[in-house]
């Protein structure tokens, strides 16, 4: 599943995440030490992702590569090591310290697994989920936990991502959230070694306030 999104949260432990949210704006000081919340659903806990994070993801991403390749961009050579999620996640602390993005690793409740990954000021939203938890209804769940923190703790106006139109199973939790289609992009992301068509998709916050 894909989307994305500006801002990112995530929390130091060291258990292996089961999935991860990104969110990105501009404006909020959010660091990774860490004055972005946990964020908790009836059966998730969001922590906003910090060094402490680097063996569960790589196990995450590992576990899931063949997965999410058609879904992600082609990765480096070197993509799956540890230093190479290192590095991500260092750049992730330092944007999270300016104030730039917040991105956030899922596990369930009590758990010490990821169950999956994902991204948003205007935010892009960005996701994936666990390939052994798939269809359990995380992707609608975790998500709807990040747009009211978005929405009525961050008062962000608005959200957007986009989904390949072969991916019906990321349209139909889109759907649910009430994502509307805004347009169809043809050639709109190299995933998977080739140009893929994307479906545009927005939700706007019914309670902004001009603060």
């Amino acid at each position: 599943m894909g989307a994305h999104a500006r801002r990112t949260l995530g929390r130091g432990r060291s258990e292996t995440p089961q999935w991860t949210w990104y969110v990105s704006r501009t404006t909020r000081d959010v660091s990774n030490d860490v004055r972005a919340p946990i964020l908790r659903s009836a059966r998730l806990r969001l922590e906003p992702m910090n060094r402490a994070h680097v063996a569960p993801l790589l196990a995450y991403r590992l576990g899931n590569r063949t997965h999410l390749a058609p879904w992600k961009p082609t990765p480096r050579p070197d993509a799956f090591s540890e230093t190479a999620v290192a590095t991500e996640i260092e750049r992730s602390v330092a944007a999270a310290s300016n104030g730039q993005n917040v991105r956030f690793v899922v596990f369930e409740d009590e758990g010490e697994e990821i169950v999956g990954e994902g991204v948003w000021q205007s935010a892009i939203l960005g996701y994936s989920i666990d390939v052994v938890r798939q269809g359990r209804g995380y992707a609608t769940e975790g998500a709807a936990r990040v747009i009211a923190y978005a929405f009525d703790e961050l008062n962000l106006h608005r959200l957007q991502t986009s989904y390949q139109p072969t991916n019906e199973r990321s349209g139909r939790v889109l759907r649910k959230l009430g994502f509307v289609v805004e347009g169809y992009a043809r050639d709109y992301l190299f995933l998977n070694d080739a140009w893929r068509d994307g479906i545009l998709v927005s939700l706007t916050n019914p309670h902004w306030r001009p603060d």
